[in-house]
């Protein structure tokens, strides 16, 4: 069988490429020239599509799947952003009751230091026992 079959060198290109769709008239005369029944040519198709339709449909699954981790991370996120909140507020806290017990307020005994505080000549502590044997050696 001696088929004459014209088709411009684009319209194969196109046809190649995916940019444009194979006529009826035109698949039935590739099988022929092929030597291929034409349900083989429309199986390979199909396996195309079924190969980018799974592909497709395995891509929104990724991005649904990374959706819901993002989600979940983001409320991670905000759940220790209200931990790390909660735990800057008590070590204010705590650095301000501590700071309260080393500089007690001005007028007590001692400037309100304990006896024996380091660095005070005149509590009989340990830095006056210094300065008594620092006056002794002059």
């Amino acid at each position: 069988m001696n088929l004459v079959f014209k088709m411009h060198r684009s319209a194969i290109a196109k046809i190649e490429a995916g940019e444009r769709p194979v006529l009826l008239a035109e698949a039935v005369a590739f099988a022929q020239i092929l030597g291929v029944n034409l349900a083989y040519l429309l199986s390979a198709g199909d396996t195309e599509r079924e190969h980018a339709h799974v592909q497709r449909v395995a891509a929104q699954l990724e991005v649904e799947a990374l959706a819901r981790e993002a989600g979940e991370r983001y409320r991670l996120v905000q759940e220790a952003q209200v931990m790390l909140e909660n735990t800057q507020g008590r070590l204010e806290a705590a650095r301000t009751r501590l700071a309260r017990l080393e500089d007690p307020p001005p007028g007590g005994p001692n400037d309100g230091r304990q006896p024996g505080f380091p660095g005070d000549p005149n509590d009989g502590g340990p830095a006056a026992t210094y300065f008594e044997a620092m006056e002794g050696n002059r």
